[in-house]
């Protein structure tokens, strides 16, 4: 798949969401409820880039404006959330379904924090998921990582794991293009945002 990647930087802040939302159940009487977690549900993010150089605001606008691939490929900012190295992580066996899946090859200590995202490679295509619960990666580079939602897809033994640069592959939605100065202040205006959806 041809996926234009959008830069990296710029981004003021984002907000991630799971789509759609889990379903609700009330009882006859109303008394009692509960949520219906559906299969299949996706991530989308909301950015709102800040105020940047002309320069990077022409790749961002180009890029984002480009329909000519399958969709964008956008790195999820993590800040200082995991520091030190991430190893090599890999899926560790096959047919691991649910919430909880299994890697190996991560660097030892490794600490993954709630609230952190990660990404798998399945067949050549990324899917983003998100932490449940901190892990440290043991001494021997294994973890058992718990996620917010069941996978999507049944990941393959040795499927590469994005830990520290997890990645969102989707398309692009609600952006309207970037107000571009030729100024000599040479900045954009603030607030440009978009939406990048995976792909259900």
């Amino acid at each position: 798949m041809a996926f234009i990647d959008l830069p990296v930087g710029c981004v003021a802040d984002y907000k991630g969401q799971l789509v759609p939302r889990a379903a609700r159940s009330r009882s006859a009487f109303g008394t009692g409820g509960s949520n219906i977690s559906r299969l299949g549900r996706h991530w989308q993010f909301e950015v709102r880039l800040h105020k940047m150089l002309q320069d990077d605001a022409i790749k961002w606008d180009s890029r984002l404006s480009n329909d000519t691939g399958d969709g964008h490929r956008w790195t999820i900012p993590q800040g200082n959330l995991i520091s030190g190295p991430e190893g090599a992580p890999l899926v560790a066996g096959a047919n691991q379904q649910g919430t909880t899946l299994n890697i190996d090859g991560a660097a030892p200590g490794l600490v993954i924090p709630e609230g952190a995202f990660v990404s798998t490679i399945t067949n050549g295509r990324r899917y983003v998921q998100r932490m449940a619960a901190q892990v440290t990666v043991s001494g021997g580079g294994t973890a058992a990582l718990t996620f917010t939602a069941p996978m999507r897809v049944i990941p393959g033994d040795n499927n590469v794991v994005e830990i520290k640069s997890p990645k969102v592959e989707g398309l692009i939605e609600d952006f309207d293009g970037l107000s571009v100065s030729v100024t000599l202040a040479r900045y954009i205006t603030d607030g440009a945002t978009f939406i990048i959806r995976e792909r259900g």
